[in-house]
């Protein structure tokens, strides 16, 4: 069964060679954990890339226990934010304090418009 959502990636960390654990921020406030299998090798399923404090679209597939993001599409990347470390630096501080603030109604909304 595939789904479909979107949401701002919080965090990522590396799981094996080439797959990566996101934690993302959805539109309802709660925090989705989410595999993505051969990140490194698929350039047309994760085009946009799987970066921090970035907005995707992503097709999610349930295996076992677990949620597998199938593919991403890229919405918004806040390149204005990237272009300035300390904007930057306070954005990841907002990530963080996200992720310990979820699940919270109007949370993305706050961090969208914070980015």
């Amino acid at each position: 069964m595939h789904t479909k959502t979107e949401g701002l990636i919080l965090r990522v960390t590396r799981f094996k060679e080439s797959d990566r654990f996101l934690q993302v921020l959805a539109p309802s406030g709660e925090v989705i954990e989410l595999l993505a299998r051969s990140v490194g090798r698929s350039q047309k399923r994760f085009a946009g890339g799987l970066e921090p404090l970035s907005w995707q679209r992503f097709e999610v597939s349930k295996r076992r226990a677990t949620m597998v993001a199938e593919q991403a599409q890229h919405v918004d990347d806040f390149l204005e934010i990237r272009q300035d470390l300390p904007r930057f630096y306070m954005a990841c501080y907002a990530a963080e304090r996200a992720l310990a603030a979820a699940p919270c109604e109007g949370l993305f909304g706050l961090l969208t418009e914070l980015l």
